[in-house]
């Protein structure tokens, strides 16, 4: 891993759906902290290892409704050219999790607030 500015790139990727692992405070932060960039347009999905702890798997943003999905789906739907920022405070599991995904290894991604996984 090495430090990046976050803003910086997630800036140059707007064009690119982005997918938030973690659906709590730390996503509530990021949301909060950037909200003049409207980064709630871009974001595909919110991912998240423990759905049952929500009623209705739905983050509203702006009054934009994004979905709560799970890792397997996000599986299924995150393509070459997508992000993954984690929004968790439990990033290491996380990192080992996209880490010994095969098909995550050309996938950029970042921890909020400021570093990326090489």
């Amino acid at each position: 891993m090495k430090p990046i500015i976050l803003l910086y790139e997630l800036k140059n990727r707007l064009n690119r759906n982005l997918y938030c692992f973690g659906a709590g405070k730390i996503f509530d932060s990021f949301i909060k902290e950037f909200a003049n960039l409207n980064f709630e347009n871009n974001i595909k999905a919110v991912v998240d290892n423990n759905l049952n702890r929500f009623e209705y798997p739905m983050k509203i943003v702006n009054c934009i409704h994004i979905p709560i999905i799970s890792f397997g789906q996000m599986l299924n739907d995150i393509e070459e050219c997508d992000c993954i920022l984690i929004t968790t405070l439990m990033y290491e599991e996380v990192i080992e999790q996209i880490q010994n995904t095969d098909k995550l290894q050309r996938i950029p991604c970042y921890i909020y607030p400021i570093m990326r996984i090489d």
